[in-house]
């Protein structure tokens, strides 16, 4: 298998002596397509009309999943509720995916 490309970052680990004193990190890419992620909330929609998103995101992709759920929440597919702040986002369906 190919392995991700890794994206360059400047940064520095533990104290530095200087201002200049950078290291050059290097983070894998994991590239995400944002269509796969809403056909992906396409079928939980389907299948569940409840959920939170904690439960969604543990297999990760936690930015792109969130946007995807903003975007549904725009459109007027779902409805989010929290609770309390940085509390859990409970995900409602309004039975509305899939329609134009």
């Amino acid at each position: 298998t190919k392995k991700p490309p890794k994206r360059k970052v400047k940064g520095y680990k533990g104290k530095r002596k200087n201002k200049r004193d950078f290291e050059v990190l290097e983070f894998p890419l994991n590239p995400i397509k944002l269509e796969d992620i809403m056909q992906e909330l396409e079928r939980l929609l389907k299948e569940v009309k409840r959920f939170y998103l904690s439960d969604w995101v543990k297999g990760g992709d936690l930015p792109a999943k969130f946007l995807a759920l903003l975007h549904y929440f725009n459109e007027g597919k779902v409805e989010l509720k929290q609770r309390e702040p940085f509390g859990d986002i409970e995900v409602l369906s309004l039975g509305t995916a899939g329609k134009p």
